[in-house]
């Protein structure tokens, strides 16, 4: 699959289409912001990104992004921008945020 930018609904349509399967146990370390492992990065197929389009909001800082249950907002840190990764596995998606605040990935 070539990489493609999604817009919201795109990526919602996308996201119901998927059938996912427990393979890879749930992945229940990435269920929040997490530094992925070479085992999981080996699995991992980059299927697009967060369509450029989607820009942040004015607030878009004033919001609890850590959690388990932390909502996704496409306009909120870090989600904008987010490559989307695919697990080769059991299909899961996963929001991939690299860092580059000015000390390096």
């Amino acid at each position: 699959m070539q990489p493609i930018e999604l817009n919201e609904e795109q990526l919602l349509t996308y996201l119901q289409n998927t059938e996912t399967n427990n393979r890879c146990g749930g992945h229940p370390d990435f269920r929040e912001w997490n530094n992925e492992t070479p085992e999981l990065k080996s699995k991992l197929i980059k299927i697009g990104q967060v369509a450029d389009s989607i820009q942040p909001d004015a607030d878009q800082y004033n919001f609890p992004y850590w959690g388990e249950n932390t909502p996704v907002l496409l306009t909120k840190y870090p989600y904008y921008g987010c490559d989307l990764l695919q697990c080769s596995a059991c299909n899961a998606v996963f929001f991939y945020y690299l860092e580059l605040g000015g000390h390096g990935a």
